[in-house]
């Protein structure tokens, strides 16, 4: 579920995995698996965490009715 929407927002800022895991302080396996579906997420830190290296709101990870990542990503914060 989140990991789809960190992949193609990853791509998007022309970040690779290793170089996320090293804002996040994480190893880029760890990233891959959260990629891939393999890591399950107990709390928010983490989210808000990749959220922020990412530099979207939090929402826009865990909330499917935000629709598509490229929209959220590209739309502008309100005033």
């Amino acid at each position: 579920m989140y990991g789809e929407k960190i992949r193609t927002l990853r791509k998007q800022r022309g970040l690779t995995q290793t170089q996320l895991a090293a804002l996040l302080g994480m190893k880029q396996h760890a990233i891959a698996n959260i990629e891939n579906g393999l890591t399950q997420f107990t709390g928010v830190d983490k989210l808000r965490r990749i959220a922020d290296a990412l530099d979207v709101p939090l929402d826009v990870l865990v909330d499917d009715d935000q629709g598509s990542v490229t929209e959220c990503a590209q739309s502008p914060e309100p005033a």
